[in-house]
């Protein structure tokens, strides 16, 4: 994380943010970033977490939410993973994942085809 860094999200209708959370919430260093973010108002993000238990899901997917609804922005999906029995991916998670990406994707040309 940089203080100075920030990136100017103006030509992009689809955002992907997330990272790992801190005491149930966005940790600090995203959350910083995420109101630095230049343009990300009327655009359509997805997030994606990491925590050590499911029972943060909710808190962080609120603080989330809480996050990018200050900046404008409008929230079309949510993914958590946990990552209490150590970091390591299982087969079962990257394909939660991919569903989760394809799922955001279908929402996304969903939302573009009503707007047009």
């Amino acid at each position: 994380y940089s203080p100075n860094f920030t990136i100017d999200l103006e030509g992009y209708d689809l955002i992907f943010l997330g990272g790992w959370t801190m005491v149930m919430r966005v940790h600090p260093f995203m959350a910083c970033y995420i109101k630095e973010c230049l343009h990300l108002e009327n655009k359509c993000v997805a997030g994606f977490f990491t925590g050590a238990a499911i029972f943060s899901r909710s808190h962080v997917r609120s603080d989330f939410e809480q996050l990018i609804a200050q900046q404008g922005a409008r929230l079309i999906d949510f993914h958590f993973v946990t990552t209490f029995f150590g970091p390591a991916l299982t087969r079962a998670k990257l394909t939660r994942a991919e569903g989760f990406a394809r799922s955001v994707l279908g929402e996304y040309r969903t939302l573009a085809a009503q707007d047009s």
